[in-house]
Formats: C-alpha cells, sequence, structure tokens
C-alpha cells in the first residue's frame, strides 16, 4: 500500500494469513459478503463436533456462549450487553423497532433514495398500516447526504431510517449531527450498520440511535444469519414480535419451564431470534485507489470527506461497461456493481499485488 500520509502508521500490513484466500485471488468486495477467518472455519468445525455428540452439551451452554457473543459486540459499539439482542437480519430488527415506535398518520418516516430493502420495507409497512406518509431523500448531486437528509427532518418528522453510509457507493451520513437533529424534533434514528460496524467506527454513546440492526456477514466477518439489534435502554420494556422461551426470566431454570413466566431477561434479550486501525488500513487503502482511478482513466467517486473511509464506489463517465464485472472475475478480481457504481470495498487481507491486478484489467479494457 503506497502513500505517504502521516497517519499511514496505524495501517496493519495485510493480514491473508489469517484467510484462507488463494495468492491469485483478488477479492476486493467485502461489501458483497466477506471470508470467514480461519479461526472461525476452526471454531465452525468444533461446534459442529460438539453438536454430533449432544450429551456433553450442559443447560448453561445454551446461555454461555451466545452472553459472550453479546458482549463482544457491545464492546464494539461502546454498549452495554443488556442493550443488545440476536437478530437474523436487519429486516428482522427494523420489525421490531416498527411494531415498538408510535407513529402518527400526520408524521413523516424519512429513508435515503436507493437505500438498501431491508432498512426500507418495514418502514413502508408501517406507514401503510399507520396512514403516515413516507418519504425518500434524493440523491444529492453534489454527494453530501447528510446536508440532504438534514433538509428533510422537521417537526413532522417521527422516524428516520438511514445507513451510516450508504451501500452503493459508501456516501456518509453524520449520524451524530442527524441524531442531534431528530432528538431536537422528538423523531426516533433507526440505522442500518451492516455496511460500516466492524470497519468504521460507531459509538452508541455519542450518537444515541433508538435502534441499531446489523448483518455480521459482511465487515464483521461473520456467517449468515447471525445479526445484532442495539436497542436503547428507552425501549427495552417494549414488546417483541415473537416471544420464545430462552427470552423468558429464569429460562435457565429448564425443569421450571413449565412455570410460564411474564416477566422478560434483562435489557434486549426480549428481542433476542480493534476497528480504529482496520478502518484506517482500509481509508488508505481506498484513497489510494481512487486517485489511481481518477488520474489513470479519469473515474470518478464520492469525495473522500463525503465518503465512508473503508468504502469506494467507482463511477464510470457513461455507466459500469456491461462486461467490465465479469471480465475482472476471469482474472480472479473480485467487485460488485451497485446502482451507478462499481464498488471496490476490500479489507485487511488485501494486498498491493491485489490492487495491481484490478488495475491490470482495467487497463487492458479501457485503455
Amino acid at each position: 500500500m503506497t502513500h505517504s500520509d502521516s497517519s499511514a502508521g496505524l495501517a496493519l500490513a495485510s493480514q491473508r494469513h489469517l484467510f484462507e484466500i488463494p495468492h491469485d485471488v483478488a477479492f476486493l468486495n467485502c461489501a458483497y459478503i466477506s471470508p470467514l477467518p480461519n479461526a472461525s472455519l476452526i471454531a465452525g468445525d468444533r461446534g459442529l463436533r460438539r453438536k454430533a455428540q449432544p450429551w456433553t452439551i450442559a443447560a448453561a451452554d445454551f446461555f454461555t456462549s451466545s452472553e459472550a457473543v453479546r458482549k463482544l459486540f457491545a464492546d464494539l459499539i461502546n454498549a452495554d450487553a443488556d442493550d443488545v439482542a440476536f437478530a437474523p437480519a436487519v429486516s428482522y430488527g427494523m420489525a421490531q423497532a416498527a411494531h415498538n415506535i408510535p407513529i402518527r398518520k400526520t408524521q413523516r418516516i424519512v429513508t435515503l433514495s436507493e437505500q438498501f430493502p431491508s432498512n426500507v420495507y418495514p418502514w413502508m409497512d408501517l406507514a401503510e398500516r399507520t396512514g403516515a406518509a413516507f418519504v425518500s431523500v434524493p440523491r444529492p448531486g453534489d454527494d453530501d447526504w447528510t446536508s440532504a437528509l438534514l433538509s428533510f427532518i422537521d417537526a413532522s418528522t417521527g422516524i428516520v431510517a438511514v445507513p451510516q453510509c450508504h451501500w452503493t457507493d459508501g456516501g456518509l451520513i453524520d449520524l451524530e449531527a442527524v441524531a442531534a437533529v431528530c432528538r431536537g424534533v422528538g423523531a426516533a434514528l433507526c440505522v442500518d450498520a451492516t455496511q460500516s460496524l466492524g470497519a468504521l467506527p460507531f459509538d452508541v454513546k455519542r450518537v444515541d440511535p433508538d435502534f441499531v440492526g446489523v448483518a455480521s456477514y459482511k465487515w464483521l466477518l461473520g456467517p449468515y444469519s447471525l445479526g445484532f439489534l442495539y436497542v436503547a435502554p428507552r425501549w427495552q420494556r417494549g414488546r417483541p414480535i415473537e416471544h420464545n422461551w430462552i427470552a423468558r426470566q429464569d429460562s435457565e431454570d429448564f425443569a421450571g419451564l413449565v412455570n410460564y413466566s411474564h416477566d422478560f431477561q434483562p435489557g434486549a434479550r426480549r428481542f433476542d431470534v480493534g476497528v480504529p486501525r482496520i478502518f484506517e488500513t482500509l481509508r488508505l487503502r481506498t484513497r489510494a485507489i481512487a486517485e489511481r482511478a481518477r488520474a489513470e482513466f479519469g473515474i470518478a467517486s464520492v469525495p473522500a470527506h463525503r465518503r465512508a473511509g473503508h468504502y469506494l464506489g467507482l463511477r464510470f463517465s457513461g455507466g459500469v461497461p456491461s462486461d467490465l464485472p465479469k471480465r475482472l472475475a476471469a482474472a480472479n478480481v473480485y467487485v460488485s456493481v451497485r446502482g451507478r457504481a462499481m464498488r471496490v470495498t476490500p479489507h485487511v487481507w488485501n494486498t498491493d499485488d491485489d490492487v495491481e491486478k484490478l488495475f491490470a484489467v482495467l487497463k487492458a479494457e479501457l485503455s
């Protein structure tokens, strides 16, 4: 990774040895799906083998591992473990939020245009059921999503449902600024952080969102069907959309499960079903790619000060050539196209050689 940035000392060397990625594969597509680290493969194998011998699984094991994971995620966002619920997907987490946040037909629900559907459909449904207005902020011509969003929040706003960065090209939203305005008008803030958590710092104490949903299979380097839902303490007495046994008080007492309880486990459990250095590493990597793409081919992207540092969406004049992703894949270079942008989203496993492979294909196809 070549650059002269004064913060380069924070950058990590390639961590490719921690992943099962062949040398000839340039995987620059973490925003699509991440590989599992080798440590996760080992842990997964250990878990499968343990399930093959269920007599080794004690009642306490239903709680200890999940509570450890809950605490790890809470630490990542500067929350308490009691604030975290497990959710299989962001759509499930936002359905929980929509089930609990009151909205009147005179109010508005605000989202962004071209936003990922998991944080859109639950709110469209809520608007249809309540008569509230559903509003989508148009894409700003200057890529300043924050200013555009703030201009749509007023006294009639009941809910703002947005990401930390836009999934198509990494356009950044200043959630602290948005949250402050939401608090001023009494609106709830619901965040889809799937394309940021694990790579972009996020602090719930600073932002003070109402709900934050995240899927783990991208920047958290986790598996499918495992996600998390942060629930602000002010909502933790809400009603879940489903009622499972393990979320009830004293569920650790298996013999007493027939003594049905009306009380829930504490905190957000009723809703159950090292980032700064990573961020700096990815910020420097994507900035170098963006600068080189512009210099060599005139390919534009969201300006660095309005883009999430770990994210890059390359914008070709006239649109992304239709066969370019296929030609890149044929050379073992993997990216994705979303909206008008070709997403290049590296992670700590990438090397300078991966970037050279990307530009070699671009040179062959565009020169």
